[in-house]
């Protein structure tokens, strides 16, 4: 009975100490999950890990601290479970200056849609700008020909060498902006609010301008040649040098356009 007994107790101890074995093992192999390897608990040693890998896929068993002998065509990699923090790199070169975005986001107050040193302003031909607010915008030399500006706030912009052939203006509020040299050729702008605004050099030929607020505008040397002006309100308008919609000038006019073709 003795000995079956301690027998007992050894197998039961062998089958235990086996047990434990498998368990230790299982804990310092790695399994494969989704393609990745997953470590599992490893203790502080063993740490190094081998596996034999084909195209960086590791295929077979995962060794701990032991070199495995792979088959051909595959190669052994080995890896820590926890590397050491490796050098802090150089830093790289300073990247070159991008280029400046012009005529870009959305119109709103004191935008500006300028392009420094060019012959030429935005792009904006055809655009339907109609209720934009572009007041203190700047927008030289704009080429705006043809665009949609119903409505449009430019009142106090910077609008010299604006291009706005046929463009639909009508109730655009012009008021006190800069229209130095702008063109207005066959321009639609009836009821548009021009008060204020300065027209120095401006292009106003076959505009229709009726019904528009011209207040004290000035149109020093501007054309008006074949200007429909019919109801536009042009008290305390500058008129120096102007070719009047009859094409006689305003200097030999008394300094002044009224009564000379245009419905003024």
């Amino acid at each position: 009975m003795g000995t079956t007994g301690n027998g007992r107790a050894k197998a039961r101890y062998t089958r235990m100490q086996l047990f434990g074995i498998v368990a230790v093992t299982a804990l310092v192999t790695s399994a494969v999950v989704g393609g990745g390897l997953v470590l599992a608990g490893a203790g502080p040693t063993p740490n190094k890990y081998y596996a034999c890998a084909k195209n960086n896929v590791v295929s077979g068993a995962i060794k701990v601290n032991t070199k495995p002998t792979c088959p051909a065509g595959q190669k052994v990699v080995v890896w820590n479970q926890a590397g050491a923090k490796g050098a802090t790199g150089a830093t790289g070169p300073k990247g070159a200056t991008g280029s400046p975005q012009y005529c870009s986001g959305y119109p709103h107050y004191g935008i500006d849609w300028s392009i420094p040193g060019g012959s030429q302003g935005c792009q904006l031909r055809g655009a339907n700008l109609a209720g934009a607010n572009f007041e203190f915008a700047n927008l030289t030399k704009a080429n705006l020909a043809q665009a949609n500006l119903t409505n449009t706030v430019f009142s106090s912009a910077i609008l010299t060498g604006v291009n706005l052939l046929q463009a639909q203006a009508s109730t655009a509020l012009f008021d006190q902006a800069d229209l130095t040299g702008a063109s207005f050729v066959a321009a639609y702008a009836a009821g548009a609010n021009l008060g204020y605004a300065n027209l120095t050099n401006a292009s106003l030929v076959g505009a229709n301008l009726t019904g528009a607020n011209l207040q004290f505008a000035n149109l020093s040397n501007a054309t008006l040649r074949s200007a429909d002006l019919t109801g536009a309100s042009v008290t305390g308008v500058t008129w120096s040098n102007t070719t009047c919609p009859d094409e006689t000038i305003s200097n030999n006019n008394g300094g002044t356009c009224i009564g000379h073709g245009g419905g003024l």
